[in-house]
């Protein structure tokens, strides 16, 4: 019988990690793209700290995914 830190413990932790990581980049890569087509006139998704978040978000959504389904 596997304990708190069994195997399939592990395994459900790291596919949930990797099921986050996909929904970040599914909801940046919305609502970096939202902005851009529905409100066109604003610059403000342009703005460099914007950009700076979304990459940022970007790294972690990409190593949540890397940690949860292929490591």
């Amino acid at each position: 019988m596997a304990g708190i830190y069994g195997e399939s413990n592990i395994a459900f932790i790291k596919s949930f990690a990797g099921i986050i990581g996909l929904l970040i980049l599914i909801a940046c890569t919305f609502g970096l793209w939202f902005g851009v087509l529905f409100f066109p006139d604003i610059n403000i998704q342009f703005d460099i700290g914007y950009l700076f978040d979304y990459f940022v978000f970007l790294f972690i959504s990409i190593f949540l995914i890397w940690y949860g389904f292929w490591r």
